[in-house]
């Protein structure tokens, strides 16, 4: 599930890859007015509100559920809320465990290229569950590609690229891998500012091999069923087909590592997220996805195993060597964190561009004035 948001306060430096940069409200009209992305409130009687978030327009929607623009009152800040439904969570596999398990591992980001979460609640009478988060307001990555017609320019794909390194590299050294690295997960501020979202499928790298463990022991139990149906007219009830399904639930299969697609293992650690950061940069830069997608999922899947991709001579050399570095098919030979960020490509200096592809900037329910403010309402 998409979310829109804004910067969070952290810690890191900015760096050059940066770009440039309550309850007792009275009810009828509020003349307080707070620049930047605070907000203020008239006729708060007439809006509908859910605790102390007065709920805006839909701003996305996902298996889970659907994502509004929210305005809290008690700070003055919009957010974005998931709203999830316990009859939707109940229709998928694994539904409640894995949004308990994207709560958790959120409650202890904080990094200025994640996505913040706010709070979490349930309110058992309407059978729904409240995610709120950090709000963004410039679309994903993958709005971007499409208002660029399918490419951005270079400089431009380098800003965001070295951005989400670093949202990976502090996963990483968090012992977390995301596992769902692609453009639609890649959000961006209304500044510039990359911001990493969907926690959904995240996993720790001790859980991810012991998934690895499991996955080797269905294959051996798989062997044995397999080998004892020759003997039976009623065939095999189980196939590698069902063993496949449960691998490719973790994450979007478009963007899975060939070591995944091929069935080697279910789980490569850290290698799983460069693969698929290097399929963004592909992307971004190449204006096309790396491999041929016709043929259905067990032919695309076939494709990624061999990894077998076509560089365009036009790229510039020090792009086409990283490419090659972060989509090498091997996961031992390929690139780490600190290859990539101290990569030749990645190392030049960023200038403000005029030519870049604009943001996607969508309407919203808490419109800002003239002078940085907001009414509502």
């Amino acid at each position: 599930m998409t979310i829109a948001t804004h910067s969070s306060t952290s810690s890191e430096s900015s760096g050059e890859d940066e770009p440039p940069s309550g309850d007792n409200i009275p009810k009828q009209r509020c003349t307080k007015r707070i620049n930047c992305n605070q907000v203020s409130v008239k006729n708060l009687h007439a809006c509908k509100k859910i605790r102390q978030y007065i709920i805006g327009e839909q701003i996305g929607e996902g298996s889970y559920g659907v994502v509004k623009e929210v305005l809290d009152t008690k700070t003055n800040k919009r957010h974005a809320m998931k709203i999830i439904t316990d009859r939707k969570l109940r229709n998928i596999p694994g539904g409640v465990e894995g949004i308990q398990s994207e709560i958790d591992i959120m409650r202890h980001i904080d990094n200025r290229h994640c996505i913040k979460f706010i709070e979490f609640w349930r309110d058992e009478e309407a059978e729904k569950a409240y995610l709120v988060l950090e709000y963004v307001g410039g679309g994903s990555v993958r709005e971007l590609l499409d208002r660029g017609a399918g490419k951005i320019p270079a400089k431009q794909a380098r800003r965001i690229f070295r951005q989400l390194i670093k949202s990976l590299h502090y996963l990483h050294s968090k012992g977390l891998v995301h596992r769902d690295v692609k453009p639609e997960n890649i959000m961006l501020t209304t500044e510039g500012s990359v911001k990493l979202s969907d926690f959904g499928v995240t996993c720790s790298i001790d859980d991810g091999e012991t998934e690895n463990e499991e996955r080797e022991a269905r294959r051996q139990q798989l062997a044995i069923t397999n080998s004892d149906s020759l003997y039976r007219s009623s065939g095999s009830s189980s196939s590698e087909g069902s063993v496949s399904s449960r691998i490719h639930r973790h994450g979007s299969p478009a963007y899975q590592p060939p070591e995944v697609a091929s069935r080697q293992c279910a789980f490569s650690g850290p290698a799983m997220d460069i693969w698929a950061a290097g399929m963004v940069l592909y992307e971004m830069v190449v204006g096309k996805y790396a491999f041929q997608t016709t043929g259905g999922m067990k032919k695309l899947m076939e494709n990624i195993s061999k990894a077998d991709i076509e560089f365009p001579d036009d790229l510039e050399g020090s792009l086409s060597s990283l490419l090659r570095g972060v989509m090498d098919a091997d996961p031992k030979r390929r690139y780490s964190i600190h290859q990539i960020q101290t990569h030749p490509w990645m190392m030049k200096p960023m200038k403000k561009e005029e030519d870049f592809v604009p943001l996607s900037l969508p309407k919203t329910a808490f419109p800002k004035e003239k002078g940085g403010s907001c009414v509502i309402c």
